[in-house]
């Protein structure tokens, strides 16, 4: 339903839907570009309506004054006996517009699994798996941009991109029966369930909205952890990346301490941050995540620290094989265990994360290099692996390093000491950047991707103790 300007019983009501009495069920329903010039830029309701895994978007009120409801209105005038009933499940009401109440404005009985991009005006989203924004903080489905195309199927739909977060928060289990197409029809099944997005608690791999997207994730590496014992100086903790592609990269970083406390003993108790570019110039810089002007931006990630006294940067950063380095250090230096950690928070950009790297200094026990990160998409992702001491320019360099990685249960997947003396030396040497001294460690290894999760562990060979450096590279 698309391109609609309202008249009908009540003229200037419900740009694409007018309904006043009885029932109306919309499912798999495409409401877009309709236009009232008072309530119900999409739809008005005076009755009973079921809302279910639609998509209600770029509709609006252009009337002067208060105008309500740019998506939908569903509120009750004087001259109806009863209050309308507005039902809604796994649907996408967003990117509507009208002077007080853009998306929905009324109550609602929510069924869950929807995503509200303004919630102002309306009530009833309180479902634990709703996903509501506000004005203030508005929540983009991330729609493409094209609008209502042919994507196939007798009608005209609006594509979900890559990255949208509605992608697998659904359920096909409907108002009115379950689904099993998106509006398009045969041939577009309601679940494609990608394994590398966790589906909404009681949800089952759907979409929210009226389009099913069918493909994957791209394998990538999307997220780095590195865990060390922050010392002062030169041995404090530092993270590198490499932002590859060509568009910016929108990311989130982390300085975790004292919520590591219920794992480890000696825990940093007060962590600080800063970002820097590839010439060593300050981006930003943080302590206590709470007290951020971007604090905000911060909680919108989904995964602020957990901590108040921790530190958390949220930037977009330029990509074209960009480098940057995240350094944490303890307020006053202090010291203890601490963790770095970059997330991608927009992965349907032309650009991805394609090495990490952090340094520090290696001591024994607890106090080793422990890196991590987290392969999404369903292909499989080569990487080379590196654990670099002896080559280092620094004081106090660890002169013999040990390499293990691990999986997400803790099993070992490959282990290495001496690059040179290993039965994969030929791969390491193929990656093309195989380390340059003899004594430091190098693993290549394919791992599974869905989501899975990876340990690098770095140890000085006999415990010996000193500065080092492990890498992890996306071969493919």
């Amino acid at each position: 339903m698309a391109g609609h300007v309202a008249g009908g019983f009540f003229a200037g009501f419900g740009g694409a839907v007018e309904n006043f009495n009885g029932t109306v069920n919309l499912t798999n329903t495409t409401i877009s570009g309709n236009v009232t010039d008072s309530r119900g830029g999409g739809i008005y309701n005076q009755a009973a309506l079921n809302v279910t895994n639609s998509t209600i978007t770029g509709n609006s009120t252009t009337g002067g004054g208060a105008t309500e409801g740019g998506g939908i209105h569903s509120i009750p005038m004087g001259q109806f006996p009863t209050n309308p009933v507005t039902t809604i499940k796994s649907s996408i009401v967003a990117l509507n517009s009208s002077t007080t109440s853009p998306d929905v404005a009324g109550n609602v009985a929510s069924n869950g699994f929807n995503l509200i991009g303004k919630t102002d005006g309306s009530t009833g989203f309180t479902a634990a798996t709703d996903h509501a924004g506000t004005i203030a903080a508005p929540l983009d489905p991330k729609l493409d941009p094209n609008g209502l195309q042919s994507n196939g199927g007798v009608t005209q739909t609006i594509a979900l991109l890559l990255g949208s977060p509605a992608i697998d928060k659904g359920t096909s289990a409907g108002l009115t029966g379950n689904l099993t197409t998106d509006q398009r029809g045969s041939g577009f099944p309601r679940v494609f369930d990608d394994s590398a997005v966790a589906n909404a608690a009681g949800g089952d791999g759907t979409d929210i909205g009226a389009f099913e997207l069918q493909i994957a994730q791209p394998t990538k590496l999307a997220n780095i952890s590195t865990r060390l014992r922050v010392e002062t100086g030169d041995n404090v903790l530092i993270g590198g990346f490499i932002i590859t592609g060509t568009q910016d990269k929108k990311v989130i970083i982390r300085a975790i301490g004292p919520s590591l406390s219920q794992f480890f003993a000696g825990t940093l108790e007060n962590p600080t941050l800063e970002l820097r570019d590839s010439s060593g110039a300050l981006l930003e810089s943080n302590d206590n995540w709470v007290s951020s002007p971007n604090k905000q931006a911060i909680i919108d990630s989904t995964i602020p620290p957990t901590d108040d006294l921790e530190s958390a940067i949220v930037r977009s950063l330029p990509a074209n094989n960009e480098s940057y380095t995240a350094i944490v250090r303890g307020l006053n230096n202090g010291t203890g265990i601490g963790v770095v950690e970059a997330f991608d928070l927009d992965t349907i950009a032309d650009s991805k994360l394609a090495n990490i790297s952090t340094r520090g200094f290696v001591q024994t026990g607890d106090n080793i290099l422990i890196a991590g990160t987290i392969i999404l998409g369903q292909a499989a992702q080569k990487v080379i692996v590196r654990a670099i001491g002896p080559s280092l320019s620094v004081p106090g360099k660890l002169e013999n390093p040990t390499l293990e990685l691990r999986d997400q249960n803790g099993g070992l997947v490959d282990a290495n000491d001496n690059w040179v003396d290993s039965p994969n030396k030929q791969a390491i040497i193929d990656s093309t950047i195989p380390p340059t001294n003899d004594l430091e460690s190098a693993l290549v290894q394919t791992l599974a991707g869905n989501g899975a999760s990876y340990t690098a562990i770095l140890r000085g060979v006999n415990n010996t103790t000193g500065i080092a450096v492990v890498e992890v590279f996306a071969l493919q």
